[in-house]
């Protein structure tokens, strides 16, 4: 008798040995992980993070990165802010990217944004974190994820996305801007009542058409997303995020790079 409860338990040691290495392979699956990591960050009430944002063409940088900070309150609200710079960093370029603090609220499920722009909604432009979470979520399906290891007990989880439904987003956006501008200037040169500019408004219009046509019509956009989080909580505790786009102007292939990057403290467990 002792012999047989002696390999019973020895079988049912193995047994629970070998379930709970199928529990663990399977639970680090990559797709597995980033839907974990990513359902856990929006589902936190309160927390914190700070970052970056900038931009390359064709791998250049054309200006320095911005620096943000902001936080979530009570899960649908989000607060963005710049980080303390000098004035003349600010203006660099002729560039001021934010004036005070953004205020996003979620409302039946959406994100709105006050003293901004729709354009603070999208993907691509918006310093939102959520946003840019609650996208990869919606597009992971479609991903190539990949999983690695990093110091500190820390897992990388690398995402490529190739943006079929953010290009379709980005098109209508800039579309939109093009034909503001265009309407605005159209408005200005008529008041003048000169035919002369109002000739050669036409004529730059035409052309600047041509142009957005052949950019829209080659326009591709691909995300890579790389997210570093904690092994065995899976809590993330870093996120990069760049945007390719790459387009034809005048024949030739160019390209700019949208790059974000965050860092987050707080209630996150972190």
């Amino acid at each position: 008798m002792k012999l047989i409860r002696s390999i019973t338990v020895l079988i049912m040691g193995g047994m629970l040995v070998f379930l709970t290495g199928c529990a663990s392979l399977a639970g680090d699956d990559p797709r597995e992980m980033l839907s974990q990591t990513v359902s856990s960050v929006i589902g936190e009430d309160d927390f914190a993070f700070h970052g970056t944002a900038g931009l390359r063409i064709s791998e250049a940088q054309l200006n320095r990165d911005f620096a943000f900070s902001g936080y979530v309150a009570g899960h649908n609200e989000i607060y963005i802010e710049p980080r303390s710079e000098a004035p003349e960093h600010r203006q660099m370029n002729g560039v001021k990217p934010l004036s005070g603090k953004l205020y996003y609220a979620k409302v039946n499920k959406q994100w709105t944004t006050e003293n901004g722009s729709e354009k603070q909604l999208n993907p691509l432009y918006t310093w939102n974190p959520l946003i840019q979470l609650e996208h990869l979520n919606r597009v992971a399906g479609k991903a190539d994820v990949e999983r690695g290891s990093a110091a500190n007990g820390q897992t990388v989880l690398h995402a490529v996305v190739r943006e079929e439904e953010l290009l379709e987003l980005v098109k209508k956006q800039i579309r939109h801007e093009h034909e503001t501008v265009i309407a605005a200037a159209r408005e200005r040169a008529s008041s003048t009542g000169n035919e002369s500019l109002q000739a050669q408004l036409a004529e730059y219009v035409r052309q600047a058409e041509e142009e957005l046509d052949e950019i829209l019509g080659s326009l591709q956009i691909t995300s890579d997303y790389e997210l570093f989080l904690t092994t065995r909580s899976r809590k993330l505790r870093e996120m990069n995020v760049q945007a390719r786009l790459e387009y034809e102007l005048d024949g030739k292939r160019k390209a700019e790079t949208v790059v974000k990057t965050y860092e987050f403290v707080g209630q996150n467990g972190r």
